[in-house]
């Protein structure tokens, strides 16, 4: 559903209708795009969305009515064009209508793609049909089903590629009639046979050179894992290895038992010699093939076997990397027109055995029954995997567990779910298998903690991609991080560089440039976002902060009240606005807008944020009852030091010391050496209101000799003891506080040398 949800082009964000060829083709020029125009299925999908609210049942009704429609037509055409008995008829639409094959077409929205071209083609095939059976009886008539079937034929490839292969039916169905009736044919008919075969020749081209255009001349180029064959440097490898994949799709056909989502990465290793035993199996089926094309260019009086194979063969062709590479290694999608050939073929088969067997008649039916019975159990099963992204990346993994691709899934199912540990088992699942896998190697850095391993995988990832946008952007972000500003704005340039126009990259490379002090292009970047997109909230949220980073908050607030007017919901926003109010004094309007971020989403950080807030109004019953249902309500709540911080301070400034100095010493026990400093400051500050000077000392000194963090900490904890000691009248003790403090700091600090004239004085 992600795929429907997230296409501008469906939800309407870029236009309210299909891509045009022009648009399509200039926002595809690179390369690297996948290049699939297919205008008219985005169209129902736009309808599908706009009727049906986006609710994903409507697409999978829409979908199952077009499955229907397929099987009426196929039904049509058997009785029509291929002479089958109606109960024969009958038979091949219901195992068209069970076939497990189907599934991913049919219970995948996506799928519809296949399911319009089906649609499509089989109208183009019957017009066509009809205007050669009905023997040129009236040539305006017959101009006129051909120029229909053109057309449906052209749409059908605008619903998907494959669609221009009913031209190829289209021909080869007139070779068979032709064949068939030649000796009866008078001249004029033959030259008619001619003009059409010419008018179909003329049209492929046509339509190949207006999709070569719509490519921008250029192939699609596709990674190492999603179609490995084509990297084999051997010509031997790929021959037999693309031969043994075309005999597998075959045997999915006779066989749907081991099917799967996703047949890419290592699914099928390869063929590397001739000596390999699945060659065999390869072998077997092409001879199988090659003797059953022979038959049925030999019985001149029957040709449905020869247009069953045509079906199976033809639509086939621009997914057997015959022609070109294409970016998968078996989808079982691409069966779906095939499908229909082959279920033909099988249903004439048992014809032919039921004339050959009469007396077992009965039996050969009821065994074909049964088989469509099986059939059908097995589709509900596989439908059942489509149900949601758990189900089928786990039905993926029961199927391939070899298959790098479908852990690689799984593992970003598990990073969604927050599952760090079981999505960092399949990135190195993958990594094992595929160790070349730059996306598994971004996201593996992702969700590592320790950040020179994650580095390491981010420069692994860039390595092995040095265009992947994703690794550049994180990479980036690791190096801000590390202060390393500047560096990690060239990686943020090169991605968005190397990227289509993208709003959200925009926004972070705007958020860096900002950190560096560097307003005036940040403001061009944050600028540009929001012109790109007028209702991305992101933007504005992101641009409101840009001028509270300036200083203007007036300005800021305004931006964070339009990112809420877009998207009601936007809690960041309503944060950013509540901090923005309170600086402005205006701290009704600020509870009202951290009440509102609340009722969407009751975060801890901003029950925090409340709290704080009646905290600085004096109002301390509040925000002491705000802090208590943190900690009482949430989890997250006591692992959060800056909410305990904050909660031991609204303690102490509610004169509930020995509470505040139990939060606060269990901080100084358990939490890193950041949260170690603060809790530290504050008690020794708590002590200090009580005149407890000396325990603030024994305190300070304590954390002093054990303190493992920064340089700026350890400064700062000297500057408090020297306080504490001047304060306790120690003033030598806290001359030599003072010094230390700014020796470590290495700069002159004007309050540390303030204080040091002070105890001079004092002395």
């Amino acid at each position: 559903m992600f795929a429907i949800k997230g296409n501008e082009d469906v939800i309407g964000q870029k236009s309210s209708t299909a891509p045009s060829a022009m648009t399509f083709r200039e926002s595809h020029a690179d390369n690297t795009s996948p290049k699939s125009y297919r205008p008219l299925t985005v169209l129902t999908f736009q309808v599908n969305y706009w009727l049906g609210g986006g609710k994903p049942y409507t697409f999978h009704l829409v979908n199952c009515l077009l499955h229907l429609s397929v099987i009426h037509l196929l039904i049509y055409v058997c009785q029509r064009f291929f002479h089958l008995p109606h109960k024969s008829a009958q038979l091949v639409g219901l195992l068209f209508a069970v076939h497990p094959v189907h599934s991913e077409a049919v219970a995948g929205i996506v799928g519809r793609a296949e399911i319009l071209a089906a649609l499509l083609f089989l109208l183009s095939f019957i017009f066509y049909a009809r205007n050669v059976q009905a023997e040129y009886e009236n040539p305006e008539c017959h101009t006129l089903q051909i120029c229909i079937s053109f057309i449906l034929g052209a749409s059908s490839m605008l619903c998907k590629e494959t669609g221009i292969t009913v031209l190829g039916i289209c021909a080869v169905y007139e070779c068979a009639i032709f064949y068939q009736r030649y000796s009866q044919l008078e001249r004029n008919k033959i030259s008619a046979f001619v003009r059409r075969i010419f008018k179909l020749f003329i049209t492929i081209i046509g339509l190949l050179i207006f999709r070569m255009w719509i490519m921008v001349n250029t192939l699609p180029v596709f990674k190492e894992e999603d179609n490995p064959t084509a990297f084999a440097p051997r010509f031997i490898t790929r021959f037999l290895t693309y031969s043994h994949l075309c005999a597998w799709n075959g045997y999915l056909l006779l066989l749907p038992i081991a099917l799967c989502y996703d047949w890419q990465s290592s699914s099928i290793q390869l063929i590397n010699t001739c000596s390999d035993p699945r060659n065999t199996f390869t072998v077997a089926f092409f001879l199988i093939l090659i003797l059953i094309t022979i038959k049925s260019l030999q019985n001149k009086s029957d040709y449905t076997v020869l247009m069953s194979l045509a079906f199976v063969i033809i639509p086939f062709l621009p997914a057997s990397n015959l022609f070109f590479p294409v970016g998968f290694v078996i989808a079982e999608r691409v069966l779906y027109i095939p499908s229909i050939g082959y279920c033909i073929l099988v249903v004439h088969g048992l014809n032919l055995l039921e004339k050959r067997f009469q007396q077992y008649s009965k039996q050969i039916w009821v065994v074909f029954l049964f088989i469509c019975f099986v059939l059908s159990l097995k589709t509900w099963k596989q439908n059942q995997t489509w149900h949601s992204r758990e189900s089928l990346f786990l039905s993926g993994l029961r199927a391939q567990p070899q298959n790098a691709k479908v852990h690689y899934n799984f593992a970003n199912l598990m990073k969604d779910k927050g599952e760090t540990d079981a999505a960092i088992y399949h990135y190195r699942k993958v990594l094992r298998s595929w160790p070349k896998h730059a996306s598994s190697h971004n996201n593996l850095g992702i969700l590592l903690t320790d950040k020179k391993k994650a580095r390491y995988h981010y420069e692994k990832a860039l390595e092995i991609s040095p265009q992947h946008i994703s690794a550049l952007i994180n990479l980036g972000a690791l190096l801000n991080e590390e202060g390393n500003v500047e560096e990690a704005i060239l990686l943020i340039k090169k991605a968005v560089h190397l990227s289509a126009p993208n709003a959200p990259l925009f926004l972070t490379l705007g958020n860096l440039l900002a950190q560096n002090r560097q307003m005036d292009e940040a403001q061009k970047f944050f600028e540009a976002a929001i012109s790109m997109r007028p209702n991305y909230a992101d933007a504005y949220n992101y641009y409101g902060s840009f001028f509270q980073q300036k200083g203007d908050i007036k300005k800021a607030l305004e931006f964070y009240h339009k990112a809420v007017d877009q998207d009601s919901q936007h809690v960041r926003a309503m944060t950013n606005a509540a901090r923005s109010l309170e600086h402005l004094h205006q701290y009704d309007e600020a509870e009202m807008m951290l009440l509102r971020a609340i009722s969407v989403q009751q975060s801890p950080v901003i029950l925090d944020q409340l709290g704080m807030l009646y905290l600085n109004r004096g109002q301390l019953n509040k925000s002491l009852n705000v802090f208590q249902q943190i900690l009482a309500e949430t989890h997250s709540g006591l692992n959060n030091t800056d909410i305990i911080l904050h909660y031991a301070q609204v303690l102490a400034e509610s004169k509930k010391m020995v509470e505040a100095k139990t939060v606060l010493l269990q901080v100084i026990k358990s939490q890193s050496s950041a949260a170690k400093f603060k809790a530290t400051v504050l008690l020794s500050r708590m002590y200090g209101m009580q005149k407890l000077h000396k325990d603030a000392v024994d305190l300070l000194s304590n954390v002093i000799y054990t303190h493992h963090g920064s340089d700026e900490e350890l400064t700062e904890l000297l500057y408090e003891r020297g306080n504490h000691q001047r304060d306790d009248e120690q003033y030598s003790e806290a001359l030599l506080s003072y010094k230390q403090s700014l020796e470590i700091g290495k700069k002159k600090d004007g309050k540390t040398e303030f204080n040091i004239g002070t105890v001079y004085h004092l002395l």
